[in-house]
Parts: structure tokens; C-alpha cells; sequence
């Protein structure tokens, strides 16, 4: 996959993620070796090669079929772990505005909260 560090306009791209069976596939065969060295392609688990993207758009790999899928526990940990990120992100948009309103009821509280 293209590093983020590399190239950021693909940050958040779904085409720019492949989830690797373990460490030492993402270590040892997506980075080979060194995880400081940027990636430009796909791991191929079968052949143990990348195959480079060059200047082309990530693309993601061919999906394979997991041998222990995941039980609904994990999908419900998931689920709720994007919904405190999404609440989270809801917050913080929230804030702003309120920072906003609190400037522009100074002038208010200056005259006692009374209007004009």
C-alpha cells in the first residue's frame, strides 16, 4: 500500500489498506525489514513479493477468505469503537460554535444581560 507519510493524499482511501495475517508479514514482507521504509504496493502472502503500484492508485488485493471470521463480540467491539469515534468527532464540530456564541455574549453580560 502507498505510506501515508509518501504519499498523504491517499490517507483514508479504503483501496489504501491490506490487513496482513502478522507482524512479521507486515515487517519482514510489506516493509522488507525496515517499517521507516515507505511502501508503494501491495504484499502478496502466496509469492512473499510486493508488487509495486507505481504511479498508479492503490489498489487493494484480491479478498481472501478468513479461516476464523470474526464472532459478533468482535463486530459489536468494532461497531462501538467507530461510534465513539463518530460521537467523538460530532463533539468536537460542536464545540466550535459554542466557543463562538460564548465571544459574542460578552457584550451582553457587559450591559448587565440587559438588551438595548
Amino acid at each position: 500500500m502507498k505510506s501515508v507519510k509518501a504519499y498523504p493524499e491517499h490517507a483514508g482511501n479504503p483501496e489504501n489498506i491490506q490487513f496482513l495475517k502478522n507482524s512479521s508479514e507486515h515487517k519482514r514482507g510489506a516493509h522488507g525489514g525496515d517499517t521507516q521504509c515507505p511502501t508503494n504496493g501491495y504484499y502478496d502472502h502466496r509469492t512473499g513479493r510486493m508488487h509495486d503500484f507505481g504511479n498508479r492508485d492503490p489498489q487493494a488485493p484480491q479478498t481472501m477468505t478468513l479461516s476464523e471470521p470474526m464472532t459478533q463480540l468482535q463486530k459489536d467491539i468494532v461497531r462501538n469503537e467507530e461510534q465513539r469515534r463518530q460521537a467523538a468527532r460530532q463533539a468536537q464540530a460542536e464545540e466550535k460554535p459554542q466557543e463562538n456564541d460564548r465571544a459574542m455574549d460578552e457584550p451582553e453580560r457587559r450591559r448587565g444581560g440587559r438588551s438595548r
